[in-house]
């Protein structure tokens, strides 16, 4: 009999928040790829997605600014739920 170990299971990752732009073309995400929530980009047509913002602490709100490239992130630093608002 083989025992199987749950590490496998418990390292889980998440996506959300997801938001597209007014063309449709893309898809902009906070995922924990990294270990650490991010702010990722999927272009309709490519496999896999891009890291826009690269943090060491963790994003917590995305939101694109119509009529730009531009995204406003939120972050807090070392989880202590004081959220600040940057421009990306």
């Amino acid at each position: 009999m083989t025992v199987l170990s749950l590490d496998h299971y418990l390292n889980a990752r998440t996506a959300k928040n997801p938001e597209y732009t007014l063309d449709g073309q893309k898809l902009i995400f906070i995922a924990d790829y990294t270990g650490v929530p991010q702010v990722w980009e999927l272009d309709r047509g490519e496999a896999s997605p891009a890291q826009l913002s690269f943090t060491q602490d963790r994003i917590t709100l995305v939101k694109k600014v119509n009529g730009s490239s531009n995204l406003i992130i939120g972050m807090d630093k070392g989880g202590n739920e004081n959220q600040q608002l940057f421009l990306l």
